[in-house]
């Protein structure tokens, strides 16, 4: 194997630093990546929770709260390691754990966050496609169904294999994904604001809420701080 190919293969699958022109991803591919991250079905679902707890000026404020905090906590944490060193965060993070400490965080982290985070999103796909079968098809599939197992599976399979090929097939799977959200967003925001009106949406007030105010806008920056978390990331 020739060295170019060895630094190649190194800066694509491996752990060591690499210099910014050996990296695979550049600011556009690591740009799109966080777009379709930051789109993702998943903050459809926290600002469904939002709008439970607080009206729309409160939900707007409790967005911008919660995704600031927890977006500058993993910037500080991953972003500056990886971007400005070329250093995986888990490789740098040996000097602080050692190899052994740093296991047990990977442990941790898989176990308890990206396990379950995975399983969340994998069901949350499997009845957003029953709900669409339904509707385009007259299907009558309930939400505990076995095809909602079945498709919440092939969402895990389909995903461990894009994975699995490594940074270049998301990167251009991203170029792909992350531009159709954007697409996507700007037509829903367009259809919302057509049909039901700015000033209606500024009036809005939240769905079922507790009876303490203050507790529902702590719980709502809660949400969106959280959200960010396993996403982001």
């Amino acid at each position: 194997m020739s060295a170019h190919e060895d630094v190649r293969r190194e800066a694509t699958f491996g752990s060591l630093p690499v210099l910014k022109a050996e990296r695979v991803w550049g600011f556009a591919d690591f740009t799109w990546v966080n777009v379709g991250l930051a789109i993702a079905t998943w903050a459809f679902l926290v600002g469904g929770a939002t709008a439970a707890l607080v009206g729309f000026r409160q939900g707007i404020a409790a967005f911008l709260i919660g995704n600031a905090l927890s977006v500058a906590v993993m910037l500080l944490a991953s972003v500056i390691s990886s971007q400005r060193y070329g250093v995986e965060q888990y490789t740098l993070l040996r000097t602080v754990f050692g190899l052994g400490g740093v296991a047990v965080v990977v442990f941790t982290v898989i176990l308890f966050i990206e396990i379950g985070w995975s399983s969340v999103l994998s069901v949350m796909f499997g009845r957003a496609t029953a709900n669409v079968a339904n509707e385009v098809f007259g299907a009558d599939i309930g939400p505990n169904a076995l095809p909602v197992t079945l498709f919440a599976l092939l969402a895990i399979a389909v995903s461990w294999v894009l994975l699995a090929r490594g940074p270049v097939t998301l990167r251009v799977l991203n170029r792909v994904v992350a531009p159709g959200l954007a697409i996507l967003t700007l037509a829903m925001l367009g259809f919302l604001f057509s049909n039901v009106g700015w000033d209606k949406l500024m009036a809005a007030e939240p769905l079922s809420p507790f009876p303490d105010g203050t507790l529902n806008f702590v719980l709502a920056v809660e949400f969106n701080l959280g959200s960010a978390s396993p996403g982001g990331r």
